[in-house]
């Protein structure tokens, strides 16, 4: 390929003679500069075929949206556009009962919610303390009346979401939700947190429904905003939906009736809420927030005879207990704890053990597994600043003493030390509290042998059905007679596992010296 250079005056020395081998060099430059703008310009191109894609993608959601309609509380992000499916209904409208209604106020029970719930406004609003580590926990309320039979429901408004930056958080190690909200059924006694256990039943923000110790996802997560959800239970046996519990958002129903577990019928079923960063209004009646497709009346409304109400216990002389066990470390000491607060279980336990739990309930998950040093001090190994250096213990010993309710301080360290335990009883003040020391040691009852030989047995039967890892292969050991570093040895990588990461270790053999060597290190 030849290229003509014109000669002008400002460059006499371009033009040359047609025998020179360097007239050859001006193409060759022009044919890359003009391959190199080729590509330069399909580069250009295919960024703005890409943002022209991006575009219509961007505008084809947003039609998307609105066609769905706004404040839907959905994310269909990853879904494709869906339309909300259609329920037959079979519920009807509330027939008229002429019983005596429900006198009691209808209200969360201040005694048996999590330690950094936050009531307000009779009881109505819900808040959490989300500082120092709490805003990963989860906070749990339970209503203080419960519904064994008839058709009732209740309302949840979220009120707001919180937003917070924590740079201190593995963002690898944990992946939860920051804001979320459980709402649901439980039974009294059992775990505040819905799903935990087959005490429970509930549905959550992500979409899915907590019952029988497992989560099943039902419709696409609601999106954050204000909207109010309706927790519909019906007991009634001559009802098409009998023993089921449905979900209702604005108005409108999200899901079919989903029936009860086996374990929860025939039990009084209390209103439940779980959240973590939101405000919540509960709504219990006698009016509804947001009508439903029918009449139903709400649980202020009810019927006394269909309502269980819990009686709080009150001390009789207007001061709770705070307890400190005393015993010896590996003497079984939190075993008896868990026989004594099954007995007593008016008293909320203040423990590293008691804190590891609830985060874990909550959604968070260690960096090295679920298994325990000691149950005194564990160790919460969350990757989380305010958790892992036990910052978290100090605002729990400052809220606690603001609770009306008895506590058992367990700290098989701390107890046993008389400093330690004037450290600790200085947050409970005497005029509210009486402050007692609880001495676990001697020989101790048969009952409490008998419930230790119980978890020990139960504990081989959970142990023998764990299948046990395959066994590592077996690897030959190659010895060759030699005056020096005749043996055979592991090559280690810099991680301290033998071999590499694909397979098991190598093995090298450093031969035997050669006989002229041998002969002449003799």
């Amino acid at each position: 390929m030849a290229a003509t250079v014109e000669e002008d005056e400002q460059a006499p020395d371009v033009a040359m003679d047609e025998d020179q081998p360097a007239k050859e060099e001006p193409a060759e430059s022009l044919e890359g500069v003009a391959m190199e703008d080729l590509k330069e310009e399909a580069k250009d191109e295919a960024k703005e075929e890409a943002k022209e894609e991006a575009k219509t993608e961007a505008e084809e959601e947003e039609g998307a949206k609105h066609e769905v309609g706004e404040g839907d509380g959905q994310n269909h992000s990853g879904e494709g556009v869906t339309e909300p499916e259609v329920f037959k209904e079979l519920e009807e409208n509330a027939a008229d009962d002429a019983r005596p209604q429900l006198s009691t106020h209808v209200q969360v029970n201040t005694a048996d919610m999590t330690l950094n719930v936050l009531p307000s406004c009779g009881g109505k609003v819900l808040m959490s303390l989300s500082d120092g580590g709490f805003q990963y926990f989860l906070g749990a309320a339970r209503a203080n009346a419960g519904l064994k039979s008839g058709r009732y429901m209740f309302e949840v408004r979220i009120v707001e979401h919180k937003v917070f930056l924590d740079p201190t958080i593995k963002t690898q190690s944990q992946r939860m939700p920051r804001q979320l909200w459980c709402l649901g059924l439980s039974t009294v006694g059992s775990s505040l947190f819905l799903g935990d256990g087959s005490d429970s039943i509930g549905f959550d923000s992500e979409g899915c429904l907590l019952a029988e110790g497992q989560r099943a996802s039902l419709c696409p997560k609601f999106a954050p905003g204000n909207q109010v959800f309706a927790i519909l239970v019906n007991l009634d046996p001559n009802s098409a939906n009998a023993n089921t519990v449905s979900l209702f958002r604005d108005g409108i129903r999200v899901t079919k009736p989903q029936r009860l577990p086996e374990s929860l019928q025939g039990k009084v079923l209390f209103p439940t809420v779980n959240f973590r960063n939101m405000t919540l209004h509960l709504n219990f009646g006698p009016n509804s927030l947001e009508p439903l497709p029918f009449s139903c009346r709400m649980l202020q409304a009810a019927a006394e005879a269909d309502i269980e109400v819990g009686t709080p216990q009150r001390p009789q002389d207007g001061k709770c207990e705070v307890l400190l066990p005393v015993g010896l470390p590996d003497e079984g000491t939190f075993d008896w704890l868990d026989g004594w607060m099954k007995d007593n279980p008016g008293y909320t336990e203040l423990s590293s053990r008691a804190l590891l739990d609830w985060a874990m309930k909550s959604g968070l998950r260690r960096l090295g597994g679920n298994s325990r040093v000691c149950n005194d001090r564990p160790g919460m190994d969350l990757g989380i600043r305010d958790l892992d250096n036990d910052s978290i213990h100090n605002m729990i010993m400052s809220v606690a003493p603001l609770l009306k309710r008895n506590f058992v301080v367990m700290e098989v360290r701390n107890n046993l030390l008389a400093s330690e335990r004037k450290r600790s009883l200085a947050h409970f003040d005497p005029a509210a509290f009486k402050r007692k020391a609880l001495v676990v040691m001697g020989e101790p009852p048969e009952e409490h042998k008998s419930r230790v030989r119980q978890l020990t047995l139960e504990d081989k039967k959970r142990r023998a059905t764990v299948r046990p890892p395959p066994p590592a292969p077996s690897r030959k050991k190659e010895e060759e007679t030699a005056p020096e570093n005749g043996k055979a040895t592991n090559v280690q990588d810099s991680s301290g596992m033998e071999g590499d990461s694909q397979g098991p270790a190598a093995s090298v053999v450093v031969p035997p010296p050669p006989p002229a060597a041998a002969a002449a290190a003799a």
